[in-house]
């Protein structure tokens, strides 16, 4: 995109105005009272100066690069750097403590736990992933049931018997 002299012109801010003879002929000099104000107003300019530049350098020192052109910038990379890490690592302790509860320890699904990327979709791997019981349910069909009679028993003799009749 080209700009032509006309638009540059209408982009470029408008110069000062210039101080003309009219303008200096306003000016006072200062009395004894100005030139104290005057002085003690410098003087509390270079103080402060003096404590931002100590500002400056212990933010850089700070910082980690000394050298660093911005060392707000560079101090605020690392915190954000560091919340990230705190993030991850909260992440990473939620997934192990719900690995834990549910009796997950494939290495391979702790991976697919940790890629989850909101609850929702961690509480279904989660349920998905959970060990299932590895003993079967019994079976109530098979076996004796409550009104077989045992084999050493006289009731059994008994009914034998009469479906013989023997007497």
């Amino acid at each position: 995109m080209s700009t032509t002299a006309n638009e540059q012109q209408a982009v470029t801010p408008a110069a000062e105005p210039v101080k003309t003879d009219a303008n200096a002929a306003t000016d006072q000099p200062l009395g004894e009272n100005g030139k104290k104000a005057l002085e003690a107003e410098r003087t509390a300019r270079q103080d402060l100066e003096k404590q931002i530049k100590k500002l400056t350098d212990g933010l850089a020192a700070l910082s980690g690069d000394p050298k660093s052109a911005d060392p707000i910038a560079s101090l605020t990379a690392r915190l954000e750097a560091l919340e990230e890490s705190d993030k991850a690592k909260s992440a990473r302790l939620k997934v192990s403590a719900l690995a834990r509860e549910n009796g997950i320890t494939d290495p391979d699904d702790l991976l697919l736990l940790e890629s989850a990327t909101d609850d929702a979709s961690l509480s279904l791997l989660v349920k998905r992933l959970k060990p299932q019981p590895t003993t079967p349910k019994p079976d109530l069909t098979q076996g004796g049931s409550g009104g077989a009679l045992p084999l050493n028993s006289d009731g059994l003799t008994e009914a034998l018997k009469q479906a013989l009749n023997i007497t």
